[in-house]
């Protein structure tokens, strides 16, 4: 069955915030009932987890609705045991259920169906954010290829439709050498985003320095990416270094005896789901 949005209030008479039972059914905080009078159950997830009925204790082709109302939040749906849900993706025993969102759910064999969905957020809203910040001091001599450094975030898009926003703002130095350093980001262990390898640099650079004899200072360097993975699994963004032969530095500067080179700082990795 095609997966289709809907404006929320389409959903069997069903209108965000209004009377809990308006809907033929039960309200419920945490755990479905396993059992109820068969018809549509509307969640007010104040909740931080809700688990639907076994699709064996309910009559066929009953429905649940559920929504979100926890601002900022997400809840997550689970399945009884021996039972999927049959998602975007294919069939899952769990998913987040992001904030202002409504989903029709439909009992059939072996769980449940995806009937309607509606994230009730237009196109472009920030439907969660994950960040990481580092102050741990780091320092590579990598020459010509991409090291880790160990500071990476991890977000769970809720649809395979969204985008990522991916943001890096970092604290760097280098050694005085007349050789660049270079930053970037990798997806799940491959590189996105940046530009061309150019002029003996490589591909796929966010922001970068060049350092000279008398330049050891501390850089604050920002960059963004707007990414497409098309999953609703877990994805990893981690970054990454790019020596040409000089020592790299994150979250301090170069010259560790004197002024604004000895300072230390913080640098982050910030994701935002995007709606499509």
């Amino acid at each position: 069955m095609p997966l289709s949005k809907v404006p929320a209030a389409s959903l069997s008479g069903l209108v965000p915030g209004s009377n809990l039972n308006q809907v033929n059914g039960v309200h419920a905080n945490g755990a479905i009932p396993a059992s109820y009078v068969p018809g549509f159950i509307y969640i007010d997830s104040t909740a931080t987890a809700v688990t639907l009925p076994a699709s064996t204790a309910v009559t066929n082709f009953s429905r649940v609705v559920l929504q979100n109302t926890t601002p900022g939040g997400f809840v997550t749906v689970s399945t009884a045991a021996g039972d999927t849900v049959f998602w975007d993706g294919g069939p899952v025993t769990s998913f987040p259920l992001p904030y202002k969102a409504v989903i029709e759910l439909m009992q059939c064999v072996g769980g449940w169906l995806v009937c309607n969905k509606s994230l009730n957020t237009q196109s472009g809203s920030i439907l969660q954010v994950v960040q990481t910040v580092n102050s741990t001091p780091w320092s590579s001599t990598a020459t010509n290829s991409w090291v880790s450094t160990g500071i990476q975030a991890v977000i769970t898009p809720s649809s395979a439709n969204s985008k990522i926003l991916v943001t890096i703002s970092l604290a760097t130095g280098q050694s005085a050498t007349n050789w660049g350093t270079f930053w970037g980001v990798k997806r799940n262990g491959v590189s996105i985003g940046g530009g061309q390898s150019f002029y003996g640099a490589p591909s796929n650079v966010w922001v970068g320095t060049d350092s000279y004899a008398s330049d050891c200072l501390l850089y604050g360097l920002t960059q963004s990416h707007i990414d497409s993975p098309n999953s609703t699994s877990a994805v990893t963004y981690l970054l990454c270094n790019y020596g040409e032969g000089n020592t790299a530095y994150l979250n301090r500067g170069a010259n560790a005896n004197s002024g604004v080179a000895s300072s230390t700082a913080v640098s982050s990795i910030t994701l935002m789901e995007i709606a499509g």
